[in-house]
């Protein structure tokens, strides 16, 4: 399916590198070997992840450039449900508010990037998600 996917995405092919995509996704069930407290499956285990989250992240962008932004924010919370402090998911959730022309919901999606990130990791969100809260900072005031 992998294969599929990179296929069709090399030759710009949205439709066919989605049906690939989403074929990948669900196929994924979660944390492979998670019972198992031994080593042996942790790499195939990030993997797995890995090629999950990029699977995403792609998905992501199909909808965004079909301008499906409900479908790509759909995409980017799965991302989030795996790893919450992406802060490429935040940015791209927040994009898709401001085309939907919904600028308090991007708002709120930096102010949960930004919670979440000084939680989980005690840093600040990125000069890149920075700028754009800035920029809806002085569309609101």
């Amino acid at each position: 399916r992998r294969s599929e996917a990179d296929r069709a995405a090399a030759h710009e092919d949205d439709p066919s590198a989605k049906k690939a995509l989403l074929s990948m996704v669900d196929l994924y069930q979660g944390d492979y070997g998670r019972p198992f407290s031994n080593d042996w499956c942790i790499f195939r285990r990030d993997e797995l992840c890995t090629m999950y989250l990029e699977a995403r992240r792609q998905l992501a962008q199909i909808a965004w450039r079909g301008q499906a932004y409900d479908e790509s924010i759909h995409h980017w919370h799965h991302i989030l449900n795996r790893d919450n402090c992406q802060e490429e998911a935040h940015y791209h959730i927040m994009l898709c508010y401001l085309r939907q022309a919904n600028r308090s919901a991007a708002l709120r999606q930096y102010q949960l990037c930004k919670e979440t990130l000084q939680e989980e990791l005690g840093i600040e969100p990125g000069p890149a998600i920075e700028n754009l809260h800035r920029r809806l900072r002085s569309k609101t005031e």
